[in-house]
């Protein structure tokens, strides 16, 4: 199908067709734009936008930051999580070579489109169709493993089939929304621990409670709307609170640990008062 450009700062989706309009199309793949290029698990084929995204191309710099993170080297074995067009699992290979690099995604007829696409440039990672939280066995064990879809457990396939020393990175999301921030693991000794890499915000919902809040430019008060069996904007205002309680702590000063017994978060020390944190993905 045609993608789906959308303008962030208009707040707009706009279609693109490479025969209808090659200057716009090209121009909308070289920008530094997420592009959705599927809707509705396929049953949706246009014109125009269809109600949930559920393939994309993520904004390049995005993309390139997390290959950055994952800090791969010549001679690694890596595992990408999210197939979708083929981008990274191209990337990876081309920077890894054949036989380096297995790539994974839920759905068919993404898998085949992304194949037939990294194919026709001379790529070839394994392409495989399942589920990304099981990994794919028969090529571990990976030095990387790489994920483009947001988690809110570390599955533990992921654990048994990354060396000791290996990395997981991955987007974490939270009970207010999904890949909210991303995750560096280093594993060890079947433990992965390691920090978040960028700054969470909270939004969206896990039931029918929504809380809605109001700012104003220079305001030091702001209006809340919340309803539904949670008092979401509460929950907000207690984090906050422990938040300055500890001294206002940046992102990267929290982290995450993952072993047989589940997963918890903690502030600057590992073995310093962890939490459990709920939830699966």
């Amino acid at each position: 199908m045609a993608p789906v450009l959308y303008d962030m700062d208009a707040r707009a989706s706009t279609t693109v067709h490479r025969r209808e309009d090659p200057d716009a199309w090209y121009a909308a793949v070289d920008s530094d734009v997420p592009l959705v290029t599927q809707w509705d698990d396929g049953a949706h084929r246009g014109p125009g936008p269809g109600k949930l995204a559920t393939s994309s191309s993520s904004m390049p710099s995005v993309v390139y930051a997390l290959l950055r993170d994952l800090e791969v080297e010549g001679g690694m074995r890596v595992l990408d999580v999210g197939t979708g067009t083929g981008e990274t699992a191209g990337a990876l290979t081309h920077r890894l070579g054949r036989g380096r690099v297995t790539t994974v995604d839920v759905d068919g007829a993404v898998s085949a489109a992304a194949r037939e696409r990294l194919c026709r440039q001379g790529l070839d990672p394994e392409v495989v169709v399942g589920d990304g939280q099981a990994g794919h066995a028969a090529t571990a064990p990976y030095d990387r493993v790489l994920a483009t879809v947001g988690i809110r457990r570390v599955p533990p396939a992921w654990l048994r089939q990354t060396r000791p020393g290996g990395t997981i990175l991955a987007p974490w999301g939270t009970a207010y929304g999904n890949a909210d921030a991303m995750i560096r693991l280093r594993v060890r000794g079947g433990t992965a621990i390691g920090p978040f890499t960028r700054p969470v915000w909270f939004y969206g919902l896990t039931d029918l409670s929504w809380a809605c809040v109001m700012f104003r430019d220079g305001g030091h008060r702001a209006t809340v709307w919340q309803s539904g069996p949670r008092r979401l904007w509460d929950e907000v205002a207690d984090a906050h609170r422990w938040w300055r309680g500890h001294g206002s702590p940046d992102v990267t000063r929290f982290g995450l640990t993952v072993d047989a017994h589940g997963q918890h978060a903690w502030l600057d020390d590992p073995a310093h008062e962890p939490w459990p944190l709920r939830g699966g993905g």
